[in-house]
């Protein structure tokens, strides 16, 4: 945060400010402090201030703006009077700024709050009144001296090196007073560095550089000094004093990214959208679906940069979202209900496609084979929405029982807010079950070329039928399944250990899932699965005796050279979810001679997070939308082309390929612009 030197000038130096000239010839002023050193109190100590009529109007000023640009959407915002603010009170609502928002959503606020406090124009006008000069470098430090205590405390204008030139263009400030009342390396960081050195540096064209120094939380200001990006700058390498930081302990980093990956759906949902629909660039699209077999398909969710509702992998998607809400759901805060929405707007299509037609799956809408020929919005799209399923005489074991799983994982999740609807997906489930079950052979058979090689099934189907068995009794108890898990286990894949986990091959994710009813229910049964879930934890983990996997020098778990961060999640999902049965019941895994722990799980699946989130050796997230470099040109089509409302004009199949330039300019990034994030 910074107070801006140009509009400070106009307030005269405050009565209990004493100037002093030390032996060094360093000028320093003491304002407002209490202690009777005249010094801020030794570390580990609170220093003593005695606040002013100008100090707290500049607290009162700067806290109001925080309040209403730090607002939640709809939050009314109860303005406090004008000297019922402290430094402590400001401080908390710096706190509440930070709370549920990513660093750079923090920085955003400061950078709003920055704005609002200047005339329009103003950036401009400082740029001519200060070029980025020795002297004016120097000035400024001069000014930063008297008009920035209240903030930081004392500080004194001291001799620094900028290229090459010494200079007094420095300013030390003793003990930062807000880093010493917030404890907080992020609020530091987030709300005061980064954002005062962006400021100074990309709106006022004078750099500056702030170097904190947490040991002592002492701080210089270097004007003229460009700032390291932030992956360079030692900051971002430090641990956190208090829990709402979320930079060394990125959990609200975490949170915006929880938040984006379930945003994500919203803009691959097909059908008519609802009301509540937050991402509004999209229409409504495939309302026909269905409709030319006297079916109704509408709804569910389009595959990736395609206009195809392929329902393999839109159910094991289904699956692993309502495992995610199942393990972790108490953790997902204020997204829960986005991410029950999320599972719900896929069961409600599997449901109709599971129900309409006796002794029928509807497994498939729109040909893939013309569906590449094209790139259109899925508004726009003319191709063929051809409809495939499987049934009694065309069998289709994994599809079927892909979809039973995500049926039975979903009734788990709405259990307590829907109990009817939770009782109508796991009545299904048994039935798409049976069916799976009954009528054995792969969908890749009797579909053939319109799901090869999109969706093979490559494994067969023998392991969806054990995943589909173990999610169903896993959400009924019924002990019929555990009956048909027994009997069938060791010839559909129980025995196999693999560390593939994925839309096609559900072996390591089925033990998994097991091995809890053993580690948390003591159901003996499912022993051998906590056995085989370690072998699989054991493969994955390097420097162990039966370590098979393999990782990229920079420390990414690695199965295949298309979509390999799929294989990389999924994984990461089973260690935390592992790590969480193993914690709870307070067990290990064996490898060997070697014992694996909990945390040594989790150590694991953040890294391999973090790495997607920009910790890795490009320093770039392949999350888009997420972190300050993230990848601008996407494989996806609603977002890759205008949004049919800002180009109500319908683009036909071949003119999504040519990419005009009016639609690369309409946005500085036309993926994220739609969403609100550009």
């Amino acid at each position: 945060m910074v107070v801006l030197s140009f509009q400070c000038v106009q307030f005269p130096a405050v009565d209990h400010c004493s100037l002093q000239r030390r032996q060094s010839g360093r000028r320093t002023i003491r304002c407002g402090i209490a202690e009777q050193s005249g010094e801020p109190a030794p570390f580990g100590q609170k220093t003593k201030y005695n606040d002013g009529f100008f100090e707290k109007a500049f607290m009162t000023l700067f806290a109001r703006k925080m309040e209403k640009y730090g607002a939640k959407a709809g939050a009314e915002v109860k303005k406090k009077g004008w000297f019922d603010y402290d430094y402590e009170s400001f401080v908390d609502v710096s706190k509440g700024v930070m709370q549920g928002r990513s660093r750079m959503q923090q920085q955003q606020v400061v950078r709003e709050v920055l704005l609002s406090m200047l005339p329009p124009g103003a950036p401009a006008q400082f740029r001519k009144l200060f070029p980025p000069t020795k002297w004016a470098e120097e000035f400024n430090a001069a000014l930063t001296v008297p008009f920035f205590h209240w903030l930081v405390g004392p500080s004194e204008v001291i001799e620094v090196e900028v290229n090459g030139v010494k200079q007094r263009s420095g300013v030390h400030i003793k003990k930062c007073r807000y880093l010493e009342n917030s404890g907080c390396v992020g609020m530091c960081v987030n709300m005061c560095k980064i954002p005062t050195q962006d400021f100074f540096t990309n709106e006022f064209g004078l750099p500056l550089t702030m170097i904190p120094n947490f040991e002592d939380m002492s701080c210089e200001m270097v004007y003229g000094q460009v700032p390291p990006p932030f992956e360079e700058d030692p900051v971002s390498k430090q641990p956190c004093f208090a829990d709402i930081c979320s930079m060394a302990n990125p959990s609200s980093d975490y949170s915006d990214a929880l938040a984006k990956s379930i945003l994500f759906f919203e803009g691959q949902r097909s059908g008519k959208l609802p009301s509540n629909q937050r991402l509004t660039w999209r229409g409504d699209s495939g309302l026909s679906d269905g409709s030319s077999y006297h079916v109704d398909l509408v709804g569910g969710y389009y595959d990736a940069g395609d206009n195809v509702k392929f329902g393999l992998p839109m159910a094991f998607t289904t699956t692993l979202l309502a495992w995610s809400v199942i393990e972790f759901g108490s953790s997902m805060k204020n997204q829960i209900d986005n991410a029950r929405a999320a599972v719900r707007w896929s069961t409600d299509y599997l449901l109709k496609a599971a129900t309409s037609t006796p002794g029928t799956l509807y497994v498939q809408v729109g040909d893939p084979n013309m569906d590449h020929r094209c790139w259109e919005r899925p508004e726009d799209m003319d191709t063929p929405r051809n409809v495939y399923k499987v049934s009694t005489q065309n069998p289709g074991s994994d599809v079927a029982a892909e979809t039973a799983a995500a049926l039975a994982a979903a009734s788990i999740v709405f259990k307590d807010s829907d109990p009817s609807y939770s009782s109508k997906l796991l009545q299904t489930s048994m039935k798409v079950f049976d069916f799976a079950d009954r009528y054995r052979g792969a969908y890749s058979d009797s579909l053939n070329s319109v799901v090869c090689p999109f969706y093979c099934s490559y494994s067969g189907y023998h392991d969806e039928l054990l995943w589909a068995a173990s999610w169903i009794h896993r959400a009924s108890q019924d002990a019929s399944y555990l009956a048909y898990i027994q009997s069938n286990g060791h010839t559909m894949g129980a025995d196999d250990d693999d560390y593939s986990f994925s839309w096609d091959d559900k072996r390591a994710g089925t033990k998994i899932l097991l091995s809890q009813g053993f580690l948390e229910k003591n159901t003996q049964e499912f022993q051998l699965y906590k056995e085989h879930s370690d072998n699989f934890i054991c493969s994955v983990i390097p420097g162990l005796p039966n370590f098979q996997a393999q990782y990229t020098p920079g420390g990414l778990l690695y199965k295949g050279s298309e979509s390999n961060l799929q294989y990389v999640t999924s994984s990461a999902f089973l260690l935390l979810t592992y790590a969480k049965y193993l914690s709870s019941s307070g067990k290990v895994a064996s490898c060997g001679a070697s014992t694996v722990t909990a945390d040594t799980l989790i150590s694991l699946a953040k890294k391999q997070v973090d790495y997607i989130l920009g910790n890795n050796p490009a320093k770039m997230s392949y999350m888009v939308g997420f972190g300050q470099r993230y990848p601008l040109h996407v494989h996806h089509r609603g977002s890759s082309l205008p949004s049919v409302h800002a180009h109500p004009n319908h683009i036909a199949c071949n003119d999504g390929f040519q990419v005009p330039e009016l639609w690369l300019t309409q946005s500085k990034h036309p993926y994220w612009s739609h969403l609100g994030w550009s």
